[in-house]
């Protein structure tokens, strides 16, 4: 309440369903990463259905290893060899290996994640697309995470353009930067040249040409 007579937004950084039952009748404006404790119930979508503009800033890349279950294809791609050092590209390689293989409550958590970020989803609660876990605590494979993650929304059910579209105009939106986020008139003309439809295949939000 002190923060929004302030005209400052609140978010919270949570995990737990009852947290943000709670948060959500408290008024906060958004959350850092999904339920991912429960899977999403009809009590929280009635909640968020009264509140149109809560967002929640979605993190799968944390999940990355229980959600494919092996080497990924794209740690062969020619970006990822463009972006890391043979060391670094080794070193997620590894991280996939089968050495390391998620237990099955992991490979749970994992799906209930993916099943509530389509929950989400689909009742048209705002997503925004985050790779903290990508970052800081992820290997810090900064930029690569961001193109991965867009993948694995996809993999959550969402359409390649949604997934864009998250990871656009969403997240400018939810960080009120409103020059960015969308190729219009009068914003700032930063966008990626692709050699293939991400539409066609998320993938290919990877085959980038130019900046």
């Amino acid at each position: 309440d002190e923060a929004h007579a302030h005209g400052v937004r609140v978010m919270a950084h949570i995990a737990a369903l009852a947290d943000a039952k709670d948060l959500l009748r408290a008024g906060i404006d958004g959350f850092g990463h999904v339920v991912r404790d429960r899977d999403v119930d009809d009590e929280l979508l009635a909640l968020l259905k009264a509140r149109p503009n809560v967002f929640f800033v979605e993190t799968l890349w944390g999940e990355r290893q229980a959600i494919y279950q092996g080497r990924p294809g794209w740690i062969d791609a020619p970006i990822v060899h463009d972006l890391l050092s043979p060391e670094e590209v080794t070193r997620l390689a590894e991280s996939f290996s089968s050495t390391a293989s998620p237990a099955p409550a992991q490979r749970e958590s994992a799906r209930r994640l993916l099943r509530n970020v389509a929950t989400l989803n689909a009742a048209g609660v705002v997503l925004g697309l985050g790779t903290d876990t990508g970052g800081v605590t992820g290997g810090q494979y900064f930029g690569l995470a961001s193109l991965i993650e867009l993948e694995l929304m996809v993999n959550a059910g969402l359409t390649p353009g949604q997934a864009i579209v998250a990871a656009t105009r969403n997240s400018a939106e939810i960080l009120r930067l409103e020059e960015l986020g969308t190729l219009a008139v009068g914003k700032s003309a930063d966008f990626l040249v692709l050699d293939a439809n991400p539409l066609d295949d998320i993938a290919n939000i990877r085959r980038i040409s130019s900046v």
